[in-house]
């Protein structure tokens, strides 16, 4: 992959919710790394062309600069683009906090008609862990199976790459549920005090 091949954004199908082409995938913009040498105006370009407003970056800083994408967030935002960042090491995924955090985060944007964009450096693994996520948790009649493969026909077969990727999504939907229950848990002390 060069300069010259257009930055690809993979979308993940929310048309069932009524949210087409609001949640996309996509590796880093800027990558320089091996044989990828891509431009980061250029691609920062394509995400504003296709409506961009958000976008999850699920790479720590230290990976960021290692990978050419020291400036991803000042250009972004210089093109107003909203950016979280969600430090994640490469393999995993984010904690379920942070999951939670974000899945509100992109709700909020998309139920305004905008769209997001989660990047990890390669588009693949955490990126399509939390897309999975963001699956599991807008239809609880999907199966963990049914997000993979929904997240397999946008990106391809490597959509999720470690065992503990997989995991998360298995898992998902009881990670979310203990962790709402511990917010309420914690609601209900705070009230009482």
């Amino acid at each position: 992959m060069n300069s010259h091949s257009p930055y690809a954004i993979k979308w993940v199908d929310l048309s069932y919710l009524g949210y087409p082409d609001s949640i996309g995938i996509g590796s880093l913009p800027g990558c320089t790394f091996r044989f990828i040498n891509r431009n980061l105006q250029a691609d920062a370009d394509v995400l504003l062309s296709n409506g961009i407003q958000q976008a999850i970056i699920l790479m720590d800083d230290i990976e960021l600069r290692r990978f050419g994408g020291s400036q991803l967030i000042s250009v972004l935002r210089s093109k107003d683009i909203y950016c979280r960042q969600y430090p994640c090491e490469i393999g995993h995924f984010p904690s379920i906090e942070d999951v939670m955090d974000i899945i509100s985060d992109v709700f909020r944007n998309i139920e305004r008609g905008n769209k997001t964009i989660i990047i990890s450096r390669d588009g693949f693994g955490r990126s399509c862990a939390m897309a999975g996520a963001i699956l599991l948790h807008t239809n609880d009649n999907l199966l963990y199976d049914q997000a993979y493969d929904t997240l397999k026909k946008a990106v391809g077969p490597r959509a999720l790459q470690t065992v503990k990727q997989y995991n998360f999504l298995v898992d998902f939907r009881q990670l979310r549920d203990n962790y709402d229950d511990t917010k309420e848990s914690e609601y209900s002390r705070s009230i009482s005090r």
